[in-house]
């Protein structure tokens, strides 16, 4: 009697599962397989059962989330149709002065590791896609950085265990797309090569364990990139590369390594970054403004930031 009535209740959660999802995917288009139901569902309902104050929760395999990035995967985009104009306007603004704008959206880790639910699915983040194939419709460039990412995880983490960020192969994975699409519009540079590169450990705090009381330093794998004299790579303000990005784009940069470094090294060419520029209201004012200081424009400008931000409302300008 006890084995029937387990079989049914587990029944029940399954069939209930599927009629969130089903209700899901017809009202927001972000479902799109079986197991797409079945792990948006779950990710649904712990999102709506955490409480006000929750910023991170674990998963399995030592792992930590955050619940901004796993709301934007399960709840609807309020502000597609704004952000699109807005970036839309934003790479014409800088077309029309001869500078190519590049978004790269980072896809967010809740969606490639989904180590805190039973059900996995390999296509999740509808509304980011439709995001990304609007834009791309509006001839803004984007480099989508997920089945990437996907695929790459399968052999190793590309994210940090104890936060948000990607680690320092992910970075390396994401600036070797970047330089390739970096020098497919500027050509393959025929300079004699500027950098070289050396593999280190440092020490350094998770920002999602932080945020849950853990200030301890963890381990993390660092490539330094070394200019021709040997010396860390250090940011060219003379650059035609200039990296706008958020708190990713900071991750290793102290040492000489991150992201820029990296860029610089697989295309050969100095790189500038500006991070810490999250995707606030008024990001494509201030990266208007910041341009007006410049004596030199760059002819490309690398927009980075985590996924989950293209569904905040971007102010027009």
């Amino acid at each position: 009697m006890r084995k029937s009535f387990l079989s049914i209740s587990i029944f029940k959660i399954v069939f209930i599962a599927v009629i969130i999802g089903a209700a899901l995917t017809v009202t927001y288009g972000i479902l799109v397989t079986s197991k797409s139901v079945l792990y948006n569902a779950f990710a649904l309902g712990k999102y709506l059962t955490m409480g006000p104050d929750v910023y991170g929760f674990p998963g399995s395999g030592g792992f930590l989330y955050t619940k901004p990035a796993l709301r934007s995967l399960v709840m609807p985009w309020r502000n597609t149709q704004n952000n699109l104009r807005t970036i839309q306007a934003l790479s014409d603004t800088l077309g029309r002065r001869g500078i190519k704008l590049i978004v790269v959206p980072v896809p967010d880790k809740e969606a490639i590791l989904q180590t805190y639910s039973p059900f996995r699915a390999y296509n999740v983040g509808r509304q980011r896609m439709r995001m990304i194939a609007m834009l791309r419709k509006s001839n803004v460039d984007v480099i989508d950085l997920a089945g990437l990412f996907q695929a790459a995880q399968k052999k190793d983490a590309v994210f940090n265990k104890e936060d948000h960020h990607w680690n320092d192969r992910g970075s390396m994975i994401a600036a070797r797309v970047i330089a390739d699409s970096v020098n497919a519009r500027l050509g393959v540079s025929t300079a004699k090569a500027r950098y070289s590169f050396k593999d280190t450990v440092v020490y350094e705090p998770g920002y999602t364990a932080m945020r849950l009381g853990d200030s301890s330093l963890y381990p993390r794998a660092c490539r330094i990139i070394m200019d021709s004299s040997g010396r860390p790579f250090k940011d060219s303000v003379w650059s035609d590369i200039m990296i706008f990005g958020d708190c990713f784009t900071s991750v290793n940069k102290a040492y000489g390594g991150g992201l820029g470094a990296g860029i610089a090294y697989f295309s050969n060419r100095p790189t500038f970054t500006i991070s810490h520029f999250d995707p606030n209201p008024h990001a494509p004012a201030q990266m208007l403004n910041f341009l007006k200081n410049r004596k030199k424009e760059p002819k490309i400008i690398l927009w980075v930031f985590l996924s989950y931000f293209l569904s905040w409302q971007l102010d027009e300008f």
